[in-house]
Parts: C-alpha cells; sequence; structure tokens
C-alpha cells in the first residue's frame, strides 16, 4: 500500500507553455516582495504593528526586523513547493496511476501545485500590505474581509483540480465507448 508509488511510471513530461509562465510569474512575485519588503524596511519606524485584532487594530508591536520573516518564509515555501511539485509519481492520488495516464495526472497535480504556490505567495503579499497600509494610513480594509478573501483563495487549486480531473475523466470514458481497443488516456494540449 504504501509502496504504490515505487511502481508508477516516473515523470518525464516538460513544463508546457502554461506552466513556464505559472512558474515565470510566481518567481518575480517572489522578487516584487523582496523588494517591497525592502522599500518598506528602508522606511517604517523602528516598532511597527505585527498584529491586528479582528477590528483592524494593532494589538501587538515588534521590531521592524519582523518584516523579513514574512520574505523569509514566503521563499522558502515557494522552492519547497517548486520542487515538490517536480515529483508528482509521489503524490497521493484517488485512482491507480498507469503508464497511459501518467503524463495527464502528473501534469495536472503539478499545476495545481503551482497554483497553489501563486496563491500562497499572493496571500502573504496581502498581509504585508495590509500591514504597510495600516503603517501609512492609507487604506482601511476590514481584517474580517481580508481573512474570508485569502480563506477563499485556497479553495481555487481544489476546485481547479476538481474540475481538472473530470475534465481528464469524462475525455477518458469517451475514449473508451468510441474506441474500446485503444484506451488510452488523450494527452493534455497546451
Amino acid at each position: 500500500m504504501f509502496k504504490s508509488h515505487l511502481k508508477r511510471p516516473k515523470n518525464t513530461s516538460k513544463l508546457l507553455l502554461r506552466d513556464k509562465v505559472l512558474e515565470s510569474f510566481c518567481a518575480a512575485l517572489i522578487v516584487v516582495y523582496w523588494v517591497l519588503t525592502i522599500i518598506i524596511y528602508n522606511s517604517a519606524p523602528e516598532t511597527i504593528p505585527i498584529h491586528f485584532d479582528l477590528n483592524g487594530d494593532a494589538n501587538l508591536y515588534g521590531p521592524k526586523n519582523q518584516l523579513w520573516k514574512g520574505a523569509k518564509i514566503v521563499t522558502v515555501i515557494y522552492f519547497l513547493i517548486t520542487l515538490i511539485s517536480f515529483f508528482p509519481q509521489y503524490f497521493n492520488y484517488a485512482e491507480e496511476i498507469t503508464p497511459e495516464n501518467a503524463e495527464v495526472k502528473y501534469r495536472n497535480a503539478s499545476r495545481t501545485l503551482r497554483i497553489l504556490k501563486l496563491i500562497v505567495i499572493l496571500v502573504f503579499i496581502c498581509l504585508s500590505s495590509y500591514t504597510t497600509f495600516k503603517l501609512i494610513k492609507i487604506l482601511s480594509i476590514h481584517p474580517l474581509f481580508l481573512i474570508i478573501s485569502m480563506a477563499c483563495l485556497f479553495l481555487i487549486p481544489i476546485i481547479y483540480y476538481i474540475l481538472l480531473n473530470k475534465k481528464t475523466n469524462l475525455k477518458s470514458s469517451v475514449t473508451e465507448k468510441t474506441n474500446p481497443k485503444n484506451c488510452s488516456t488523450p494527452r493534455e494540449s497546451d
């Protein structure tokens, strides 16, 4: 049961254009996050708000060095998800992975992780922006709205993966009905 991934085909699929664009966009966002952190750090006072209550009022303050924590954490998460996305043969799948469906299933799972990575980066940017906006008092967003918005963002990769698998399974079943001798899963086009 635990060694079933050892029997799976290795991941030999290349990144499609949309995967390369997604990877590049995430990398660019990481660079932007670091640049913004440097700019904010250089203009921030020595003590900054680092936690807010549900009314949006700061209830915990700390040194401005705390700004680096978010940048470091999101960068580590970025590299971990990037690394993990290249080894989809070790993921847990709801159905058996065969040589016929491996490429599509691996690509779908890896792309879902890339979307998750994008969302994690965006959430960190939102949190950092919220702190910055509170610091310079230019925008007033209710923190409950921020929390609900970020929670909804994390539903995107789940919904994407479910819809992608339904689409793949639907194509597979149509192929099996029209050509039962050759029932391989169709390849996803870019």
